[in-house]
């Protein structure tokens, strides 16, 4: 059985770079996006499944994560700088949903 992979983050920085990687590979990757509609893109990757959901969203990440073997969670707010309150959301508990949804649904690796 091939290995399924949830990339969060999949249409930032990282993700984008990873994707192409992943498909080169066979492995097959569900590109967690807020918007589905918005990244049409990524259709063109043959073993990518857009699937809609947020990692502030507990609800989504666990309906997103049935099945997956492993997470790949490239999520994640960045700049130079900034007020706290701007990143904590998602850098951590966007990080802890990733992790509590990912040891529910018994994926064995989260990168």
């Amino acid at each position: 059985m091939a290995e399924t992979l949830l990339v969060t983050g999949a249409t930032g920085f990282l993700g984008r770079h990873l994707l192409p990687a992943l498909c080169r590979h066979g492995i097959a990757v569900r590109a967690l996006v807020r918007d589905p509609e918005a990244h049409l893109g990524l259709w063109r990757y043959p073993n990518v499944t857009p699937v809609q959901g947020n990692v502030l969203d507990l609800v989504s990440l666990r309906r997103a994560l049935e099945g997956v073997d492993a997470v790949i969670h490239a999520a994640g707010r960045f700049r130079f700088w900034g007020r706290d309150a701007d990143f904590i959301p998602v850098n951590v508990e966007g990080t802890r949903h990733v992790m509590r949804a990912a040891l529910a649904a018994g994926a064995r690796r989260v990168v």
